[in-house]
């Protein structure tokens, strides 16, 4: 279970070891994920999926491989390109950027003499190879990042036909994944908070309206019973935040915090604005540019000798995006018309070096 809620899907072939396990649990997994969640366990002959819908979309949600909207553009297009293909039938790269530049929104701005569109074809491609729509027969799709020229044959997967979601036909005006989503807006307040939990990086009062906050608080004890029974987690409730927190198998989720460069520098950040004497509102720290910026000195000044030379090193303004990326996709903060947002959840986990690193690092 834990490597369903943490893969897109397993792949029979790739894994068959571990999707034939799946399949001998699949009914006690479906009766799980159907009391709790009220989602789906698919499996066919080519893989197994948990069919993860979250009740809100989130900008954290897209894939991280991807840098920009032109990368998740080719790859619906890459999609439609594939469903006019037989499955095991056989193209090559310059035929895709023909049969893109015909489904591409707006051609006239597509231009594969620009290496930044290359660069984001090869991005998508990648990903689709990791996902298992396409496969790779002869040659690397990195050398077309330098020359246009350059050829790659592909094949089309079977996959590529289950990478979508399946549709209700009732659904007749579709007009965007949330469209989508809202129609799960009627699940009872369990199932909806056990989505959000799972699929979230934290649950805020706000954004609830209240009723599920209401369910957390009367209910918390049968919660905290059965998401510790079930899962590597425990649950932790304050005023107007819930989430998850890991207490085993650490190495097998996305953490926060984990080894990451920024991870150190959130750390760090967290203490700083821990120390200071800011006026916090009630469920936020509202400061301006100057002041997130002057915390971010300060982090450098103190902790800066053992980040990593990308963010000892960078400008402020470099630093001050990162960081905030960083803090949005955990839900942690956010920058909002040049007003820093800082929600009391950050100075959860806060970081200090041990009182010898100095020594340590003179001693390097």
């Amino acid at each position: 279970m834990r490597i369903l809620w943490n893969s897109f899907w397993v792949i029979r072939e790739r894994e068959p070891s571990l999707y034939r396990e799946i399949v001998l649990r699949k009914e006690k997994f479906q009766r799980y994920l159907q009391d709790r969640f009220g989602l789906n366990l698919i499996i066919t002959r080519y893989f197994a999926r948990i069919e993860k819908l979250p009740t809100r979309t989130e900008a954290w949600m897209g894939i991280k491989e991807f840098q920009n909207p032109r990368d998740f553009v080719f790859l619906a297009c890459l999609l439609a390109f594939l469903e006019e293909k037989n499955v095991e039938e056989q193209f090559l790269l310059s035929g895709l950027c023909e049969g893109l530049t015909d489904l591409y929104p707006e051609p006239e701005f597509l231009d594969w003499t620009n290496y930044e569109h290359r660069k984001s074809l090869v991005r998508t491609l990648r990903k689709a190879v990791d996902f298992g729509i396409l496969k790779v027969i002869e040659g690397e799709v990195e050398g077309f990042q330098e020359d246009e020229e350059r050829e790659v044959l592909y094949e089309v997967t079977v996959l590529s036909r289950y990478f979508l979601p399946t549709f209700p036909r009732e659904l007749k005006e579709y007009q965007g994944i949330s469209d989508f989503v809202s129609m799960h807006k009627d699940l009872s307040r369990r199932k909806r908070i056990y989505r959000d939990l799972f699929l979230q990086p934290a649950v805020f009062l706000p954004e609830t309206g209240g009723d599920l906050f209401e369910y957390l608080r009367r209910y918390r004890e049968n919660l905290q019973e059965d998401i510790e029974k079930t899962s590597d987690f425990e649950l932790e409730i304050y005023r107007d935040v819930a989430f998850l927190n890991l207490v085993q198998n650490p190495g097998a989720y996305v953490t926060y915090p984990n080894n990451s460069g920024v991870s150190d520098v959130a750390l760090h950040v967290a203490w700083i604005i821990g120390e200071e004497n800011f006026d916090w509102e009630r469920d936020f720290l509202k400061l301006t540019s100057a002041e997130w910026e002057d915390v971010l000195e300060k982090a450098r000044n103190i902790f800066g000798r053992g980040w990593s030379k990308e963010f000892r090193e960078c400008r402020i303004l470099t630093l001050s995006n990162k960081v905030l990326n960083y803090l949005q996709d955990w839900k942690m903060g956010e920058a909002v018309d040049n007003l820093i947002y800082i929600y009391p959840l950050f100075l959860r986990v806060c970081g200090l070096y041990p009182e010898d690193f100095a020594k340590k690092e003179e001693i390097k």
